[in-house]
């Protein structure tokens, strides 16, 4: 077993009459150093703060990029990949996938992309989108969700110190993920609303860490990112149409958007608080297991079930 996570569960775990320790994959390969997070961090939002500094906000930014791809953001999300490739730390960043892993979470991120596709398709219908809409719609929210991903729960969650247990490390990389999204604020000039902005996404940051942390793999908080921002920005598109009249043939496809995007909002809900379960469990179990190891070392003859990682395994 691999750092982070010094508490891991043993073989006989399932014997004892403790609680079983949660799935928790460790991480496995070349770890990369903290200052590459940093680095890129850094010079993905020095442009916005420059613009700011030099320009005023700009405003509210476009919601629904479906007439131009987003050029800039597909090669930064290429960049990150190649460079987390190049440097061999494709394996501890989540890009390799992992056997063994938990079913709950991973089915409500399923059930989520599968909801927001549909939102997607409805909001294009009633919209007369051209194919390539769609596929302009999907590369710029899936180059956002490649880097977003790549960075904070890849880069910077492998980076963490060794002896961080599972749960520190869900927790600070889920905030960290929200405090970047004040930086909206730069843009957008309304500091209020991007605050909001960064509380919500810390919560859905633990649900999104809780796919990572239970799968081991990174594509699936990818692709459920991409479609959590892609079906919300396709119910963007469509608010002009609920506000205002519109024919009659139109009327069945936006009552199913919106039926669509209230169950969107619930699944999204449904993996920020299946990722506040996840950390807390996690904390528990840890603690839990922490109590049973001093237990175990006072009490002569008791199996404390527990092994610390070998130190020539650890990354």
């Amino acid at each position: 077993m691999s750092a982070p996570y010094p508490y891991v569960p043993h073989q006989q775990a399932s014997t004892t009459p403790w609680r079983r320790y949660p799935v928790v994959l460790p991480i496995r390969g070349r770890r990369p150093p903290l200052w590459v997070f940093v680095v890129i961090l850094v010079l993905f939002l020095a442009p916005g703060i420059y613009a700011w500094w030099r320009y005023g906000p700009e405003g509210d930014e476009p919601l629904v990029p479906v007439r131009h791809v987003g050029w800039i953001e597909v090669g930064v999300a290429v960049a990150v990949v190649v460079i987390t490739v190049g440097f061999g730390w494709a394996r501890s960043v989540g890009w390799v996938p992992r056997p063994r892993s938990a079913l709950a979470v991973p089915l409500i991120a399923v059930a989520l992309v599968a909801t927001s596709v549909l939102l997607i398709g409805t909001a294009g219908f009633a919209l007369s989108w051209r194919f390539s809409a769609y596929v302009i719609l999907l590369v710029n929210f899936l180059a956002v969700g490649v880097f977003e991903e790549t960075l904070f729960r890849g880069l910077l969650w492998a980076a963490l110190p060794v002896r961080w247990s599972a749960s520190r490390v869900l927790l600070v990389t889920s905030v960290c993920f929200g405090a970047v999204h004040v930086t909206n604020g730069f843009t957008t000039g309304n500091w209020g609303v991007a605050v909001a902005q960064a509380c919500v996404v810390s919560f859905s940051g633990l649900g999104l860490g809780a796919l990572r942390l239970r799968t081991g793999w990174l594509g699936l908080g990818v692709i459920t990112h991409a479609f959590i921002d892609a079906g919300l920005a396709a119910t963007t598109a469509l608010l002009p149409e609920l506000r205002g009249a519109n024919p009659e043939h139109l009327a069945p496809a936006l009552a199913v958007a919106s039926l669509l995007f209230l169950a969107l909002l619930g699944l999204y809900a449904s993996l920020a608080v299946s990722g506040v379960v996840v950390l807390v469990r996690t904390f528990r179990a840890e603690r839990q297991q922490r109590r049973w190891v001093a237990l175990a070392g006072r009490v002569p003859g008791v199996d404390p079930w527990w092994t610390p990682p070998p130190p020539t395994l650890v990354a």
